[in-house]
């Protein structure tokens, strides 16, 4: 029997104007494409580089993207973080896209200082405005997460949404990680979240003492194939 594919729905009352959600395959960087699976130089026989990690692309691949639907001109002035919108989306009013693209921000007192990320170079709590209605199928949830293994001048705070029965649009917070002397330009089209549905199950742990002869065998096994894991142990993934 053919495996039948789960479907998330992504619906907004812009969907017609403004750019879709794409599966995060669509947003792998180029530095990435362009790597090289050997180190150069003098460790060129020895080294890959993440070019041949499997679950290094695993993340990147996994689940959606949400873009940034504008451009946002990011600077520190006078004690204040600022957020022009630069440009604003063709086909769409300029006072209806900053109603639903503005960015928000979270009251200080709504999370307390030795939980926020300690990276942070603004010490706020900001809010990405989410224009997407996120819908799972019954038992999937979603995990709401920074654009796993790419450098942005932000830090999403991970959340994780029972999608299934909350039909509402989900914002998305954030510290401000970037340079507070330099300007930064969040460009339309690019990674602002990405959204990894997963079925929702009950778990129960174990802790065991690993069998040494089990750890031996593997480890010289992962040493005999160039790519151990991805040809005893991978598992392709789709997202369409």
């Amino acid at each position: 029997m053919l495996k039948k594919d789960k479907k998330i729905i992504f619906q907004s009352l812009l969907a017609d104007s403004i750019d879709k959600p794409k599966p995060a395959l669509q947003f792998i960087p180029e530095a990435f494409k362009k790597l090289d699976r050997q180190v150069s130089g003098q460790h060129k026989k020895t080294n890959q580089t993440v070019k041949a990690c499997v679950p290094f692309l695993d993340a990147y691949k996994s689940g959606y993207i949400l873009p940034f639907q504008i451009d946002y001109d990011v600077y520190y002035h006078d004690g204040r973080l600022n957020f022009d919108a630069s440009t604003i989306f063709s086909g769409v009013e300029e006072a209806e896209a900053l109603k639903h693209f503005k960015i928000d921000f979270h009251a200080n007192e709504q999370v307390p200082g030795e939980l926020r990320h300690d990276k942070r170079t603004v010490d706020g709590v900001f809010k990405f405005i989410n224009p997407w209605t996120i819908i799972t199928p019954p038992g999937y949830s979603c995990l709401f997460t920074q654009p796993l293994n790419q450098n942005a001048p932000f830090k999403i705070i991970d959340g994780v949404v029972d999608t299934d029965k909350y039909h509402n649009r989900v914002n998305f917070p954030f510290y401000w990680t970037g340079d507070i002397d330099k300007r930064y330009l969040l460009k339309h089209g690019t990674p602002m979240v990405q959204v990894i549905p997963f079925k929702r199950d009950d778990w129960k742990m174990e802790v065991l003492k690993e069998d040494a002869f089990n750890e031996k065998y593997w480890f010289s096994l992962a040493r005999r194939l160039i790519d151990g894991y991805r040809q005893t142990a991978w598992s392709k993934k789709n997202y369409k």
